[in-house]
């Protein structure tokens, strides 16, 4: 049995797409004609093989990934654009999702909606894969009666979202590679060919040079104390995860994210950009402002943006408006609060948000790419400064070697 992505053509001529496990594409082929579809094209999604069987072996069942509701969601919304009743639609998605946990989801799902009840309804019970905002979303569209839409407009949004964050753990993976790596190298250096050359020295009692004295003294403390030192390091690493438990962990930790020198301007753009693109997308799509800025404030991730968003909702719901909350903190730029000035006097507060969100999408990336650029070099000379002191302070003797011989 293997997987096969397919591509078709139902009975309204709406496109469909997905992955279905068959002994072959003829089997697929015969599976999609019975169920009234024209097939485009039928490929092996992957080979496998023993050594691929190996890599994909999952202990428990797999998580569901962001990928997953992304997928789900613009399946969704194509197959109710083209009138597909939602109850086929999801047994369809049940039978084409590959993910064993999210399958079970999706079953549970389709099984409420079979029972009368409404789509928002049964994705309601499961909130660790579907937030506030989606469902909030999908009910707009069930009570303006545009849930294909609704569910466009989910799926561009978790898109957006899912493309930007790639890109900034795909920017700052590198760097952090680098930094590992140097750790790595000054450890290897300090434990295991240190302690050679100290053996070598001490043979000789050699009157060795300072930094080599000190070098050889710190690879001796760590080499006699490393339980210690490994105690130690997982008692403050514990104690820093048990510490962002609390409020007042999480706060302090936030705003190192927003304040930082080099962090901060990043943070600050990927926090506006999530939050008012989520903002953005449930006003355009007719949720009360209110409830678009209860779910905006838990999509912030930031304690101190939270906080501007409780201010909002306070005083948006005295009748103030939004744009006079925005300029009464400096979390977010004087230019964009005016921007939302416009909007609300212009009646088209959604649409100023969403290109808010878009523009702050170019900033970020464009932050992210020069932090990552100016971080390489740093840490780069970073690696070569430790790495090379360490060789020079091991070579330094060897200048002297004429005389540790004669001793």
């Amino acid at each position: 049995m293997a997987q096969f992505a397919y591509r078709a053509r139902d009975a309204r001529g709406g496109l469909a797409s997905g992955v279905l496990v068959a002994g072959s594409q003829e089997d697929v082929v015969r599976q999609l004609r019975q169920e009234g579809k024209s097939v485009l094209s039928v490929a092996v999604r992957s080979a496998g093989g023993s050594l691929g069987g190996l890599f994909n072996l999952q202990i428990g069942r797999p998580r569901v990934k962001q990928s997953d509701i992304v997928h789900f969601a613009t399946q969704l919304a194509v197959m109710v654009d083209s009138g597909v009743p939602i109850a086929e639609a999801l047994d369809t998605l049940v039978q084409q999702t590959v993910n064993p946990t999210f399958q079970d989801i999706l079953r549970q799902i389709a099984r409420g909606v079979e029972s009368g009840q409404p789509l928002s309804e049964a994705l309601e019970k499961h909130p660790k894969q579907f937030n506030p905002m989606f469902v909030s979303l999908v009910r707009a569209g069930e009570s303006s009666g545009h849930l294909g839409q609704m569910l466009n407009n989910v799926s561009d949004y978790l898109v957006e979202t899912f493309e930007t964050r790639r890109k900034i753990v795909g920017a700052v993976t590198y760097p952090i590679f680098l930094l590992c790596l140097s750790v790595l190298v000054v450890v290897v250096l300090m434990t295991v060919v240190l302690p050679k050359f100290t053996k070598i020295f001490a043979s000789k009692q050699a009157l060795l040079p300072l930094p080599t004295r000190v070098l050889i003294a710190l690879s001796d403390f760590v080499t006699g104390h490393w339980l210690l030192l490994v105690l130690g390091l997982v008692v403050v690493v514990g104690g820093a995860i048990l510490f962002l438990r609390y409020p007042a962990g999480r706060r302090l930790a936030d705003l190192i994210k927003i304040r930082s020198p080099l962090l901060g301007a990043v943070c600050l753009k990927f926090y506006i950009a999530r939050a008012f693109r989520a903002l953005g997308t449930m006003i355009s799509a007719g949720v009360p402002v209110i409830t678009a800025l209860e779910i905006a404030r838990r999509t912030a991730g930031n304690e101190h943006f939270r906080a501007v968003f409780d201010r909002a909702i306070e005083r948006v719901s005295e009748g103030e408006t939004l744009a006079d909350q925005f300029f009464c903190t400096d979390l977010i730029p004087v230019t964009t609060s005016q921007m939302i000035f416009a909007g609300e006097k212009a009646g088209r507060l959604g649409d100023v948000l969403l290109r808010v969100s878009s523009f702050c999408d170019r900033e970020l990336k464009d932050a992210a790419k020069r932090l990552t650029t100016m971080l390489e070099p740093l840490l780069i000379a970073f690696m070569g400064l430790i790495v090379g002191g360490i060789a020079i302070s091991l070579l330094l003797p060897i200048f002297t070697i004429s005389r540790v011989i004669t001793k």
